[in-house]
C-alpha cells in the first residue's frame, strides 16, 4: 500500500534521496528485465550453435 501511494501520489516529482534511489532501482530492474528477455536468448542461441559446430568439427 505504501509503495502504491509513493508511486502514484499526485504531488508532482518525487524528491529526496530515498525516492530517487527507489526510482533508480525500478529503472535498473526494468533494464535487467529487458536484457534478460530480448538480448540474452540471442546470445545464448548463438553460443550453443557455435559450441555444437565445434563439437562436430573436433568431436567430443
Amino acid at each position: 500500500m505504501h509503495g502504491y501511494t509513493f508511486v502514484y501520489r499526485q504531488q508532482g516529482v518525487q524528491e529526496g534521496f530515498f525516492a530517487k534511489l527507489f526510482m533508480g532501482m525500478i529503472l535498473t530492474s526494468i533494464a535487467f528485465l529487458f536484457v534478460s528477455i530480448f538480448i540474452l536468448p540471442r546470445i545464448l542461441d548463438r553460443s550453443i550453435a557455435d559450441t555444437e559446430a565445434l563439437i562436430q568439427l573436433y568431436g567430443e
